[in-house]
């Protein structure tokens, strides 16, 4: 993202600055140690180019959560339109000459700005990484306003004050709150699965959709022994597209993900695929279903 801004600023300035020079390069180091210091070198760095840029993965990956568009109803997609609004401001260059009168026009910054909209726009996982990139050209886009007029007499403190009451509502809130919002997952599940043994565990593989795989990752760490979360490689990634939609393949795709335990929502086609001799059905857990392999039905009672 550091790269971007630079490379808008060089589009508008036509020439490439020693100091910009530095932080290009500071970039492509960081994003080299940054892969060096992760389990896996660059496996992160590398697998959405991995994902993307083949046709098949593009068309399964719409099956994971975070690559969905989060939509209007949450609240940082209004957040990145607001910025963008601000950024294009900026680019524009209204209100940003010494003497309030209309600044240069930033191409860079403006192409810059509307892919970065389109891109958080675009999947949920990319929502809040749009967002920290536009900081800088918000700021320069709120340096135009400095010559518009404010409200003078008591609303200025009026404002102020509200400013300050929303900000202490917002911080008891979120200290009074559970840090995470676990309502969507299946717990329930999880919990009767962790008494039993038949989760976290390296002998129990269990298979459920992409998002329960990130909370098994969060809850058990390496101990997870998931098929699939947010991070999967090109064939992880059809597979999983496979057993959500029930194509074809999708019990060549179930027997190569070797799961023991199934956390599978309820309203999905492959509960009702999941039958005995095979599977025993353990019962359901809210908008779950859990099934055990037949081999180890005993300790799912």
């Amino acid at each position: 993202m550091l790269g971007l801004l630079v490379v808008a600023q060089v589009l508008d300035e036509r020439r490439i600055g020693t100091r910009r020079l530095g932080w290009l390069v500071g970039a492509v180091v960081g994003v080299v140690l940054g892969g060096l210091l992760q389990p896996h070198p660059f496996e992160t760095v590398i697998l959405p180019l991995e994902q993307l840029g083949d046709e098949r993965a593009r068309r399964a990956i719409a099956n994971y959560v975070e690559w969905k568009p989060a939509g209007f109803d949450h609240p940082l997609t209004w957040l990145l339109i607001a910025m963008g609004l601000v950024a294009l401001f900026a680019a524009l260059g209204l209100r940003q000459g010494p003497d309030g009168s209309d600044g240069p026009r930033r191409w860079g910054v403006l192409l810059g700005a509307v892919g970065l909209v389109a891109m958080g726009m675009s999947a949920g996982r990319l929502l809040p990484l749009a967002v920290i990139t536009l900081v800088p050209w918000v700021a320069m886009g709120l340096q135009g306003l400095r010559g518009l007029p404010l409200p003078s007499g008591g609303v200025p403190r009026v404002l102020a004050s509200l400013g300050v009451l929303l900000g202490v509502v917002a911080l008891v809130w979120s200290m009074s709150n559970p840090a995470y919002d676990l309502s969507r997952y299946p717990v329930t599940a999880i919990d009767w699965l962790a008494e039993r043994g038949l989760v976290g565990s390296a002998d129990v593989r269990v298979a459920s959709h992409d998002y329960v795989g990130n909370y098994l990752d969060w809850r058990f760490e390496d101990r997870a022994n998931t098929f699939v979360d947010d991070r999967p490689g090109t064939d992880a990634l059809l597979d999983y597209a496979a057993l959500q939609d029930l194509t074809d393949g999708w019990r060549d795709a179930l027997g190569r993900a070797e799961p023991d335990v199934i956390v599978w929502e309820t309203e999905r086609p492959l509960t009702d695929e999941l039958r005995e001799p095979a599977w025993y059905d353990a019962g359901r857990f809210g908008e779950f279903t859990v099934f055990c392999r037949s081999s180890i039905a005993d300790r799912c009672r």
